[in-house]
């Protein structure tokens, strides 16, 4: 006969070792299972989680739109307000107003104030003709005297940077005003009819009822024609102020 070898290991056959031995192999299956097997939960979980970072991603990207826009419009602001400041700089201030209003003594405070050329075009007219524009006008008539007007508006209304005072009339004809607002802001001088003075060097406004009746003609004119209105109801210096206020507004 075969002898037996004797491995020298034992079974174990106490009851309560097999049952623990059982115990723990059915515990690390489970255990596995859980860890190998998706269950309904996390794939909910993990389907939200995605969710999330979906939109979050989103967001950030619209976040990013936004700023681009931002940082468009707010470059755009700087370069209409570097637009405006060249424009004021070039632009010229015409002053309209009735006769004895103060358009040329407003008009030569501004310009020294703003460092700039004065133009009277009444004086640029009188320079043109060999005589007063009270004796032109009395000689030739409104008419040739209004037509010489527009020759010497048409020209300064090409300049820069300059303060003008028009004539009381410059309104009487759209063309001046279409030439004048091509490069300037018109400010019309607004002084109280009480307060404006007669005189016989203007002609047309030599009494008080002809001034009465070319103020009543005029005034709409003015409002029509002008970008900002200023009352002449203060001192010099102060009006003056009002006037360059109204222009870089």
């Amino acid at each position: 006969p075969i002898p037996k070898i004797d491995s020298g290991l034992k079974t174990n056959t106490d009851p309560n070792v097999d049952m623990l031995n059982k115990v723990l192999i059915e515990g690390t299956a489970n255990t596995q299972y859980n860890i190998t097997e998706k269950s309904p939960e996390r794939e909910s979980s993990t389907e939200e989680l995605e969710s999330v970072l979906s939109e979050a991603n989103n967001d950030v990207e619209e976040a990013s739109k936004a700023l681009e826009q931002a940082n468009e419009i707010v470059n755009d602001l700087k370069a209409l307000k570097t637009v405006d400041y060249l424009r004021n700089k070039k632009e010229n201030i015409i002053l309209i107003g009735m006769p004895s209003s103060g358009k040329s003594t407003l008009g030569k405070l501004v310009a020294n104030k703003l460092d700039r050329r004065f133009i009277d075009i009444d004086e640029e007219i009188r320079k043109s003709i060999p005589m007063t524009i009270r004796d032109y006008i009395l000689t030739y008539g409104e008419e040739e005297f209004r037509k010489r007007e527009s020759e010497i508006v048409k020209e300064v209304a090409k300049y820069n940077s300059c303060v003008i005072s028009t004539g009381g009339g410059v309104i009487k004809k759209e063309e001046n005003m279409t030439y004048l607002k091509m490069n300037g802001k018109v400010v019309f001088i607004d002084r109280d009819l009480e307060d404006l003075t007669p005189t016989s060097s203007r002609p047309l406004s030599s009494s008080r009822g002809d001034l009465v009746k070319l103020y009543e003609e005029r005034y709409p004119l003015y409002i029509r024609y002008s970008d900002r209105v200023v009352k002449n109801d203060d001192s010099l210096e102060k009006v003056t102020e009002r006037i360059i206020k109204a222009y870089e507004d």
